[in-house]
């Protein structure tokens, strides 16, 4: 946060291992990085189309240096991973690739922290069971390359795993799973279908406000943050109209590496913890989700005044936090985001019943403002009323 000239200067730390390859075609890079590796290349089936009919990445397709794994799902899924586990017993690799979205991040990651292990102890729900052991155990070498504008997984620690038998959602967050190399090429965006260039900006737009409005943020992730958002605010629109405008592609694949940065220092918060009961029990995606709530939590940062809110407004150029929050509500109406959101949700009542579920200590005590259960019932109300 830019801080106060009468109070003493803040104190931070910042910590990212991630080496960064940013920028149109740098995806060359990555036959020279695993250059000698016998990789896993973990994606989706649409993934590994795209991998193979790329000119510049074709070439690596056809080796049979690496092996594939093309199960990826839209929510990585703890059963299914476990199965692909299970099909590479008694293999062994260098390291991991991870091509796709925040989905083949997050799987990526998981099967790079069992695939490091012994063969008896890959199993995934023990590691995802024991956050002391989850937390110490090493990884193979990730090397992220993603082909959406969202998550910013590629330079976080953190990855997402859903259990669909006790329909909860479980969490890895490891300094190991750090990826090494993050390769983001805005050229592997080109193309994206309207509704996914949506979906994942919006989560990227999102994670930049989330690290704002948070306990946690600090001078340089207050930077980082805001250019993340004037990056966002540039960009969506752009391509709302033009898909084809490769420079705001590239806009947006910056801001969401750069809020992945911010959140690999600040973790996110409370939008998130209310996203992912909506994307476990309605399908909503999380883009959308984390949307949902968006509105009304920049409000309620507005009603309490908070300091690192209105130092965005001033930051980015919109004067103070009623212009920036009415900004985010005119961002949305260009964008069209409600009729995405009111397509999966069912009534308030059932989305009330969740409120257990999305309160989540681990996020939900980031957010800069104290939440109880009302103030947590009345977002949830004054979102849905939004849409």
């Amino acid at each position: 946060m830019i801080p106060d000239k009468s109070t003493p200067m803040q104190s931070w730390t910042f910590h990212n291992p991630t080496s960064v390859f940013f920028g149109p075609g740098v995806r060359r890079k990555l036959a020279e990085l695993i250059r000698n590796h016998h990789c896993l290349i973990v994606t989706s089936l649409r993934g590994h189309r795209q991998f193979c009919e790329d000119v510049v990445l074709g070439g690596l397709a056809v080796s049979d240096a690496h092996t594939w794994m093309t199960e990826v799902l839209p929510q990585p899924e703890l059963t299914k991973i476990q199965t692909s586990l299970d099909a590479l017993a008694g293999k062994r690799f260098d390291a991991v690739v991870a091509f796709g979205g925040g989905s083949a991040m997050d799987t990526a990651k998981a099967m790079a922290l069992c695939l490091a292990q012994e063969s008896p102890s890959r199993n995934l729900a023990d590691v995802l069971g024991s956050t002391s052991f989850n937390c110490k155990i090493k990884s193979l070498p990730l090397y992220a390359v993603p082909t959406t504008s969202g998550t910013g997984s590629e330079v976080t620690p953190f990855a997402t795993i859903w259990d669909m038998v006790q329909k909860k959602k479980r969490s890895l967050a490891n300094e190991s799973i750090f990826p090494c190399t993050a390769v983001v090429d805005p050229e592997l965006t080109y193309g994206l279908p309207w509704e996914v260039t949506l979906s994942t900006g919006l989560d990227a737009f999102n994670q930049a406000f989330e690290s704002v409005w948070n306990k946690n943020v600090s001078n340089i992730s207050f930077q980082l943050a805001v250019q993340a958002v004037r990056l966002g605010f540039d960009a969506l629109p752009k391509l709302k109209q033009n898909m084809d405008n490769t420079h705001a592609r590239s806009a947006l694949a910056e801001a969401s590496l750069l809020s992945g940065l911010c959140i690999s220092q600040t973790r996110t918060a409370l939008c998130h913890a209310i996203s992912y009961p909506l994307s476990l029990r309605f399908g909503l995606s999380h883009g959308f989700a984390c949307a949902f709530s968006m509105r009304a939590i920049a409000e309620l940062c507005l009603k309490n005044r908070i300091p690192a809110y209105e130092a965005l407004a001033a930051a980015i150029g919109i004067g103070n936090s009623k212009s920036l929050t009415d900004t985010i509500f005119s961002l949305f109406e260009i964008l069209e985001v409600n009729p995405h959101i009111k397509t999966n949700l069912p009534d308030l009542n059932a989305l009330l019943k969740l409120t257990d579920e999305m309160y989540t200590a681990s996020r939900s005590d980031n957010f800069i403002v104290p939440v109880n259960e009302m103030t947590l019932l009345d977002i949830i109300k004054d979102s849905y009323d939004m849409l």
